[in-house]
């Protein structure tokens, strides 16, 4: 019985159980207290300000390139950032271990759509810079060519994405892979 008030000063969120309302500290949908809840609400504004101010942040280079590309990111770099500041910002809710894995998943998951979502920019921007140049715009191929490859290059970044970001959250995958091998095949002979 000595130890007891040692161990209720040790306790996590002892705050919350001294300072919250009652109805805050039921259980909510899963296994996450209310006032959690309210706390993930909270800490996905605050971690989309700070992505959004961190992409605003970036500066201007002297290549067309990379101004082309930085323009293209915005988005990309805001959701990026406030991924991160929410990775860093969950222990502040001191969610049981379950959620809280559940929750970083959530937050992987998301950091892989992102990238894609740059990879998808990145296609765009490459196909504008490679139709900026004279020779492209005179060349009847390149006119009718650049379009058709970055279509591709999207469907492939698509595929790779949806099959990468299944695989990332524990879904099997195998036959998807089966089946993106098998279009690709029929594809490939309809464009002979």
């Amino acid at each position: 019985m000595a130890r007891v008030p040692a161990w209720y000063e040790a306790l996590e969120g002892r705050w919350a159980l001294e300072t919250l309302p009652a109805p805050l500290l039921r259980e909510g949908p899963g296994g996450v207290l209310w006032w959690q809840w309210i706390g993930i609400a909270v800490l996905l504004l605050v971690a989309y300000a700070l992505g959004t101010l961190g992409a605003r942040l970036v500066s201007r280079t002297q290549s067309r390139w990379d101004d082309a590309i930085l323009s293209r990111m915005t988005g990309p770099l805001g959701v990026a950032g406030a991924l991160m500041a929410l990775s860093a910002l969950l222990p502040l809710l001191g969610l049981a271990a379950a959620p809280e894995a559940r929750a970083y998943q959530l937050v992987r998951g998301a950091l892989f759509v992102d990238f894609f979502w740059a990879l998808w920019r990145i296609v765009d921007v490459a196909r504008d810079m490679l139709a900026a140049p004279s020779w492209a715009a005179a060349t009847a191929s390149s006119r009718s060519l650049l379009p058709l490859g970055a279509r591709v290059a999207k469907v492939v970044v698509a595929a790779i994405a949806v099959v990468a970001t299944l695989s990332m959250l524990g879904y099997p995958v195998a036959s998807l892979i089966a089946g993106l091998g098998i279009g690709g095949l029929a594809f490939a002979l309809a464009a002979q």
